[in-house]
């Protein structure tokens, strides 16, 4: 499996706070399974601003440290009006300096320039992924605009750890809602720090599979992210519209 999403690199972002934090971590990672992990830390201006220089010899010297499991550069950029120069002055990374960004929304408000920016990564070649939706306001709300994003040529990425409920049960319904429609891409742990994360991911794993069968897990967990690591064309399955039913919930 390939972990799509984590904050593996110590001392740039909220996640892990030291180099013995990095290794705890990859150790975890390969124990569930793990075969990749793409180092996707914060990059939000003005809070965690680690350039591409600085995120490369982290992971060079996690990997002379520990090597079972490849650590590949990325990035959660979020969301600000100038990310395409955030990626051309190498400030910000896409993933493994492909075509795919991998960027982040604010959790509980709208942002009024999404559609620009959505167009800016159009204009510039890039293709957008969205990162857990299901733990974003609008999503819960309206799940319903996950379709109009994917339409839009916008990838989903969700957390293993919301199917089972660490993220509330707004996420855990959201997450299971876009699962049974289609609606999810790729598949990352967001992990942090040691011991929250990686000790529940085979529990999560089970009922993905349960949900939408090994075929899909297998695409979302380790196909889709092979074909972004070499930056190939992702074959985005027939959507399953999501309707409501008659009393108002959507189904």
């Amino acid at each position: 499996m390939i972990d799509f999403h984590s904050h593996i690199l110590y001392g740039i972002d909220d996640g892990a706070f030291e180099i013995q934090d990095s290794i705890k971590l990859l150790e975890e990672a390969e124990k569930v399974g793990f075969t990749k992990i793409i180092a996707t830390s914060h990059y939000q201006v003005g809070n965690f601003e680690a350039n591409e220089e600085k995120r490369k010899r982290i992971i060079e010297e996690l990997q002379h440290r520990f090597n079972n499991v490849e650590i590949i550069l990325g990035n959660e950029i979020y969301i600000t009006e100038n990310i395409i120069d955030l990626l051309k002055y190498k400030k910000a990374s896409s993933i493994n300096n492909t075509k795919y960004v991998l960027f982040e929304i604010p959790f509980l408000n709208n942002t009024m320039y999404f559609n620009h920016v959505i167009d800016d990564f159009k204009r510039n070649n890039y293709i957008p992924i969205i990162a857990h939706p299901e733990r974003y306001k609008v999503v819960k709300e309206t799940p319903t605009i996950v379709e109009d994003w994917i339409e839009r040529g916008i990838l989903i990425q969700c957390n293993y750890a919301s199917i089972i409920g660490r993220y509330g049960k707004e996420a855990q319904k959201t997450v299971e809602l876009l699962l049974k429609h289609n609606l999810i891409h790729f598949l990352g742990t967001d992990a942090h720090r040691p011991e929250i994360t990686y000790p529940y991911i085979n529990k999560a794993k089970e009922k993905f599979i349960k949900i939408a069968g090994e075929e899909y897990f297998k695409c979302i967990s380790n196909i889709n992210a092979e074909k972004v690591l070499k930056n190939e064309i992702i074959k985005v399955p027939e959507i399953l519209p999501i309707t409501k039913n008659i009393f108002g919930k959507y189904s």
